[in-house]
């Protein structure tokens, strides 16, 4: 068992073993209860984990998760054109000889360091992959690759709010990539947590598209999906939920100018503290239950995927998502 003791993690602990004792805030009570959580006690799926949110940790880190994966084969049920193609993407990534798998190819090679750069520094990540077929789509141009991006997210925020019992209402932005929603709660629904608002917003933001080029090999070994596409930006795919709106002098949501290494956005006005919570753990579960789309947050410490939430305690190590949040 792995113990990780840190001043962060004792201050959390302290502060939530007495929330209730300094507020009667039903959402920060919730938000500051320390979670039940399971141990993800395999090291590849430390090093899928990390090398997705690799834009979240430092380098030795990135580098620790991409010697693991390197040595892993690649799915034996994709088609011989998507897998011929990443065997071969594997020898501009690797010093060393190709064989019949990424495993083969490694042996003792180098990895190319240019794509394992970054200092970790940054405190929120989300991205999106996709591979050249989705669906019936095929994908042949960043464009449409943004395109069926922002459709999916879209798609997925109205699904993950009618699992939770709410309708998903587009205020801002509606046939752009930069989106708000506003969230109402449908008059039958059950109430099955300690916090769990009337009306709730989504924003979402979704940058532009590149090829995957020499990192599809890893990625596609990550996800399990034969990767060729990827949002540019670490900031790429984001879906902020978010508690107690606010309104401007005609009735609208009021929303917040957000810089931006590639070009600013909006998202609503509110508190994002709720994405702590229970509730907003399992809206986080629904609407990143995929095997494309991620989303983390040193400020909030978690990180999302594929249908799970875990704990994010720390940038510098393969092991910062070994705990899987249970509820």
């Amino acid at each position: 068992m792995k113990i990780k003791l840190s001043c962060a993690v004792i201050a959390v602990t302290m502060l939530s073993g007495c929330v209730s004792m300094l507020t009667d805030d039903p959402m920060m009570i919730a938000a500051y209860t320390i979670p039940d959580t399971v141990e993800v006690d395999d090291e590849v799926t430390e090093a899928k984990l990390a090398w997705i949110g690799k834009d979240l940790l430092e380098p030795n880190a990135r580098r620790e998760a991409a010697k693991l994966l390197a040595e892993q084969d690649l799915p034996e049920e994709w088609d011989e054109t998507q897998y011929s193609t990443l065997a071969s993407m594997a020898t501009d990534m690797f010093v060393g000889e190709v064989g019949s798998s990424l495993g083969g190819a490694v042996g003792g090679a180098v990895l190319v360091l240019g794509m394992l750069s970054g200092d970790g520094s940054s405190n929120n990540a989300s991205g999106l992959f996709l591979p050249a077929q989705f669906g019936d789509i095929a994908i042949d141009s960043a464009d449409l690759a943004h395109d069926v991006a922002i459709d999916m997210v879209h798609e997925n925020i109205v699904d993950a709010a009618m699992t939770l019992g709410y309708q998903a209402i587009c205020e801002y932005g509606c046939n752009s990539g930069n989106r708000v929603y506003r969230l109402d709660i449908v008059s039958n629904t059950d109430r099955q947590y300690v916090y769990q608002p009337d009306t709730l917003t989504v924003s979402m933001n979704v940058s532009e598209f590149v090829e995957a080029g020499k990192e599809a090999v890893l990625d596609s070994i990550a996800t399990g999906e034969p990767i060729k596409w990827r949002s540019a930006d670490p900031h790429g795919a984001m879906v902020l939920l978010g508690a107690s709106p606010s309104y401007d002098e005609s009735g609208k949501l009021s929303l917040t100018d957000i810089e931006s290494t590639t070009s600013p956005f909006k998202i609503a006005s509110g508190d994002l503290t709720i994405s702590r919570t229970p509730f907003g753990r399992d809206f986080t579960r629904a609407m990143f239950d995929n095997p494309y789309h991620y989303q983390g947050s040193n400020n909030l410490s978690y990180f999302a995927y594929s249908g799970a939430v875990y704990k994010l305690y720390s940038n510098s190590s393969i092991n910062a998502f070994d705990d899987k949040i249970v509820k």
